[in-house]
């Protein structure tokens, strides 16, 4: 079904964000599946949320160590310290879309499209997408996909498939074409940095997958289930450590205004 609303528009989102050590795709992973639940997500709708490759059955770490392995080229060569490991795109619409929008048919569009974008070369190094991640619990359902930019070489090169921004928007153009011919949704407009709050939404929280948590990484020979029972005690002491923060802060503005209040009426008495 695609949106047609007089007077209104509504737009197709896709966002990427590169990953360059295992600490980071320990934190995507973590996120993406809710081994840690975010405070501004719905609990009642997590059930919704569907990993929608059924080979994600392993941590991304390893599944790129996988990947990597897998290679020749990576038999006899180190990967570059300074090498973009994964991808993390992030593929969207704004909420006006959220009535008409088909979810399960544009769940699997999307999947589609990605594979088509990111594999070169499938026969000889496989698919280069190994996770993709659908989010119901949030303002508006996303899917968060891990993409290992392997090339039609079979090296690590994140660069043939973003290479400077010109590559980025046209990126954006394909993705958003294949949304209006399927959906309507639009693209929004090239060049510019309109604040919709949908992408600030986001942008934010994914850039906090990041940020704000930096994820332990994995002891060899641990279980999810022991992994998650000690990021769980982490972010206990993490989240402990910020309210005692909040709480000095909060007194050191209390005693600042009390203080403020006393001179104000020490210098009325003198007066």
């Amino acid at each position: 079904m695609r949106y047609e609303r007089s007077g209104y528009m509504a737009f197709a989102i896709i966002g990427v964000k590169k990953i360059k050590s295992l600490k980071n795709m320990n934190a995507a992973f973590i996120h993406n599946h809710r081994l840690y639940v975010p405070t501004h997500t719905d609990p009642s709708l997590s059930f919704l949320n569907e990993e929608l490759i059924p080979t994600c059955i392993k941590p991304y770490d390893e599944l790129f160590a996988d990947k990597i392995n897998s290679l020749q080229y990576y038999q006899n060569h180190d990967i570059r310290s300074n090498a973009v490991m994964a991808l993390e795109i992030l593929t969207t619409f704004s909420h006006e879309a959220m009535d008409f929008i088909d979810i399960e048919k544009w769940k699997n569009d999307n999947v589609c499209w990605i594979r088509n974008y990111f594999n070169r070369n499938t026969k000889l190094y496989g698919d280069n997408v190994i996770s993709a991640a659908f989010h119901a619990d949030e303002t508006t359902p996303h899917i968060h996909f891990i993409v290992i930019p392997i090339d039609e070489r079979g090296h690590l090169n994140a660069n043939g498939y973003l290479g400077g921004p010109h590559i980025m928007r046209k990126l954006q153009s394909d993705y958003s074409k294949y949304m209006d011919d399927l959906y309507g949704l639009k693209r929004g407009v090239m060049y510019s940095s309109g604040k919709r709050e949908d992408i600030r939404k986001f942008y934010g929280a994914m850039n906090s997958a990041y940020e704000e948590y930096h994820a332990p990484e994995i002891i060899p020979g641990e279980s999810l289930e022991q992994y998650k029972e000690r990021v769980e005690q982490l972010i206990k002491t993490m989240n402990m450590e910020k309210f005692v923060l909040l709480k000095r802060i909060e007194q050191e503005k209390i005693n600042a205004v009390n203080e403020a209040h006393s001179k104000i009426i020490h210098s009325k008495e003198e007066y």
